[in-house]
């Protein structure tokens, strides 16, 4: 999605690096996936669930874990996940 930098809703200043941060509004159904991060703290990954499961229900969410294998990041979708973590634990 593109859009012309005098329409961003938000214009958050200068980053680190000098370049300007600007945000749009944007319909919560264009959301179509979510990934989480392998190094992502628990503590953020349970506060991104929460608002992500809220404000993007339609969104598939997915964990990434480093292959143990080769130089590539794993994808598993995050309720698949939990489903399979509780059936073990049972």
């Amino acid at each position: 999605m593109l859009h012309n930098l005098e329409h961003a809703d938000l214009n958050l200043g200068l980053d680190g690096g000098g370049h300007n941060i600007y945000l749009f509004k944007f319909p919560p159904e264009t959301v179509k996936e979510i990934i989480l991060g392998c190094h992502l703290p628990e503590a953020k990954r349970q506060e991104l669930l929460a608002v992500a499961r809220e404000k993007y229900p339609e969104a598939k969410i997915f964990q990434a874990t480093m292959n143990k294998t080769e130089f590539k990041l794993d994808l598993e979708e995050v309720e698949t996940r939990a489903l399979a973590e509780s059936s073990a634990s049972n």
